[in-house]
């Protein structure tokens, strides 16, 4: 990949991509439209009735009757796509009783589902075997329903879940069974059910009754569980799908200080312990006091210095279900590998950058330099490189600090982390082809030098800080929104998944200003710094599009970027699609500048 093609700017609340690539679904007030991803030319159009009262909740009763007949003005309208075909378009407003489901190839809504009186807090789909499964989350924690397409007047209700939301739940890969973090009796279950029958097959209790789980996901392989705490606790459960726990993993474990047994003391016998002890201190030690061990000194001397009290922030399952990245609010990825369950390697941003790792630097006002058009380059820095983290707000509930997101590439040769801490940085770690291989005994005895041969950090992503209109603060000017991974680009030479590997692969990021960057990795093999550039977007000069967010389509030919609405827009954003353009295509291209094009003044919006 070598150039990029930008579209025109469309205003519209939200914009989602289909799975296949080939259209675009987004949102403008009342109207959900569906447009071809490659032209974005309308293809289809819905109308929903937002307004009445067969859809909004109404007010409760008061003094006037009149007002109380009246629905609540709705809000936002939310959407989401199915991720199998014919992928059917979920639309509902947030707190309404109704909710549409859109059949792209129809003009009439596919079918209409009655949430209930208490309403939708949220909702997303579930692909099980053939059929696409509308999952609705009910406000105050009441209950999960699941609606079939093709019976949705039938309901199925899984009560007190503990999330409400798409966290907390989990469908294992192949869809056989269904994962979900429920409450019951003042204590953490997870329930697991088959989805041929919609039945409970297990229910799994944890022995601790003061557990606070936070989320589960399935690992991409299917045969491991993990559940992880919430902030309050670093904790980590791995599951077996029968219910077997198969480890549990929590670094800190040796800070929580024991029960004091001076509670259950009587007054004697906290009489005779100080005669005792005063008698022992009294009289002289004839025992010779025997060397501290080196483990024991290596103990002491550990630092725990990141400990914050905070534990999991996020985890990550490796594409292959080898590796489990899991990222704390004390800064640090710790990799588990599935043999064993042991921690094979610790990353982090280190106070000082020194090679072999690669620093690349945004070039300061490149956007007002080129106008957004254009292409520019990174610039390398120096080694070694200091790097000052912000100091965060320990007072706050959820300070602004630790491993934020993780994300790994289609490959799992490579894993992007954004640390909070460093608010406009990216870091990429590098893994070799020793962490698709079980660890030696000598890994599992000296794990810091294992670390080179499977993970290092290779290069770190320093964006400029600038000023944005809607930053409220100077550390967040031009930090980082959104990033992700471009999914694997089948070409038509290529003819085998093997040669697809072995291209090179692309990270895409957001600071929430007029464009965004990318980071091309070297292809595998090859011992290489990769390439970091800017991609400007084109616009007027009066038209701010700070894009928060990006998605690439699954075939990973288009990237969606979409700007939030405006304080005072009345709910209007804006989108715009970005083509990436190959060396193949590029060499076929007939104008001068090896294919690249760029849209006039007029035709911007």
């Amino acid at each position: 990949m070598a150039s990029w093609e930008l579209s025109p700017l469309y205003r519209h609340s939200a914009s989602l991509l289909l799975p296949d690539g080939l259209r675009l679904v987004s949102q403008h007030r009342d109207r959900i439209v569906l447009r071809a991803a490659d032209s974005l030319q309308v293809l289809r159009a819905w109308t929903l009735a937002l307004g009445n009262a067969a859809c909004a909740p109404t007010r409760p009763a008061g003094r006037n009757p009149v007002l109380a007949q009246q629905p609540d003005p709705v809000q936002l309208t939310a959407f989401t796509v199915a991720p199998g075909p014919p992928y059917h378009v979920l639309c509902y407003p947030t707190g309404s009783r109704t909710a549409w489901v859109l059949d792209p190839d129809n003009d009439e809504p596919a079918a209409r589902l009655d949430i209930g009186n208490e309403g939708a807090v949220a909702m997303g789909w579930a692909q099980v075997e053939a059929e696409s499964v509308v999952l609705s989350w009910s406000a105050h924690r009441l209950r999960l329903s699941l609606y079939r397409l093709s019976a949705p007047e039938q309901a199925l209700h899984i009560l007190n879940p503990k999330v409400s939301g798409p966290r907390g739940c989990s469908f294992r890969p192949d869809g056989a069974f269904f994962a979900v973090l429920e409450r019951h009796n003042a204590r953490d279950t997870i329930g697991i059910y088959s989805t041929q029958s919609w039945s409970l097959i297990r229910s799994i209790p944890l022995e601790d009754p003061t557990s606070d789980l936070a989320d589960l996901a399935w690992s991409p392989c299917g045969r491991y569980l993990a559940a992880w705490s919430s902030v309050t606790e670093y904790l980590l459960h791995l599951f077996s799908p029968d219910g077997r726990i198969l480890s549990t993993f929590t670094p800190y474990s040796s800070l929580s200080p024991a029960p004091s047994p001076a509670a259950s003391f009587s007054s004697t016998t906290r009489a005779t312990a100080s005669r005792l002890k005063a008698k022992t201190a009294a009289a002289p030690s004839t025992e010779k006091e025997h060397p501290q061990s080196a483990h024991d000194r290596q103990r002491e001397e550990r630092s725990t210095a990141t400990f914050v009290g905070l534990g999991i922030r996020c985890v990550q399952w490796a594409p292959s279900g080898d590796w489990l990245a899991v990222g704390g609010y004390d800064g640090k990825i710790r990799i588990l590998t599935r043999y064993g369950w042991v921690v094979l390697a610790e990353l982090g941003l280190p106070t000082k950058v020194v090679e072999p790792a690669i620093v690349w630097r945004e070039p300061a006002g490149w956007v007002e330099k080129t106008r957004g058009k254009g292409i520019v380059s990174f610039e390398p820095t120096p080694l070694p490189h200091s790097l000052t983290p912000v100091q965060p707000s320990l007072t706050s509930a959820e300070p602004k600090m630790g491993v934020a997101r993780m994300e790994w590439s289609a490959s799992g040769r490579w894993l992007a982390a954004w640390d909070a801490s460093h608010p406009h940085i990216i870091a990429i770690y590098r893994f070799g082809p020793a962490a698709a291989t079980a660890p030696t005994e000598a890994d599992l005895a000296a794990p810091s030098a294992a670390h080179s041969s499977r993970a290092r950090l290779h290069t770190i992503l320093e964006h400029a800080a600038s000023p944005s209109p809607s930053s409220s603060t100077p550390a967040s000017q031009g930090a980082i929104r959104s990033f992700t991974w471009q999914p694997r680009v089948r070409l038509d030479e290529y003819e085998d998944d093997d040669a697809v590997d072995a291209r090179e692969e692309t990270l895409a990021v957001l600071t929430g200003e007029k464009g965004f960057t990318q980071w091309r990795s070297p292809v595998e093999g090859e011992e290489g710094k990769g390439l970091a550039e800017c991609v400007g977007i084109p616009t007027r000069a009066d038209v701010i599009f700070p894009a928060s967010s990006l998605a690439f389509s699954r075939d990973g030919r288009s990237l969606l970027l979409s700007a939030p609405p405006a304080t005072g827009a009345a709910g209007e954003g804006t989108f715009c699609l970005a083509y990436p353009v190959y060396d193949e295509e590029l060499a076929a291209g007939d104008d001068g500048e090896a294919g690249r094009t760029w849209l006039s003044e007029d035709d911007r919006a």
